[in-house]
């Protein structure tokens, strides 16, 4: 499939500890984005959609909470090279959907969509090798030769 390089959002989108919920749904929107890199000299923590969703839900003030009151901690972390069967399997084992992508310091964000999104254009781009080889033009339901039947299930 590929490495996470191939597929991140980078930069990732980073704000401050002291960002406001209100603030950071406000550039989560503005950049079409599911999650933020919490820290700016350091990597604190994550905060997603859902955790700024999770405010509202508790009655929480999204004017005054802040971000760093709903992070997401520890975070969890790859490489830039990591392949993207490595990151799907490490977003499974630890339940989540984003993953901070670092060198020294964070370079993007991979997600379950990009990683779905990789997997379905590879799927398309291995039919049409497979079609672009066998080229015939002969459709499955017909008979391939002379005494075989080409037909699913016949």
């Amino acid at each position: 499939l590929g490495s996470v390089r191939e597929v991140m959002s980078s930069p990732a989108e980073t704000v401050p500890p002291d960002t406001t919920v209100s603030a950071a749904s406000h550039q989560l929107i503005a950049h079409d984005i599911g999650s933020l890199v919490v820290g700016e000299e350091s990597l604190e923590g994550i905060v997603t959609k859902t955790d700024l969703l999770g405010v509202i839900a508790a009655d929480g003030d999204p004017d005054t909470t802040a971000v760093s009151t709903v992070v997401s901690r520890p975070v969890v972390t790859v490489g830039p090279d990591t392949q993207l069967t490595t990151a799907a399997g490490t977003m499974d084992d630890h339940d989540i959907k984003h993953l901070v992508v670092v060198e020294e310091a964070p370079v993007g964000i991979v997600t379950t969509t990009d990683i779905t999104h990789a997997l379905a254009s590879a799927k398309r781009t291995n039919a049409s090798s497979f079609r672009a080889v066998i080229g015939t033009g002969v459709s499955p339901s017909a008979p391939s030769a002379p005494g075989c039947r080409g037909g699913v299930g016949e």
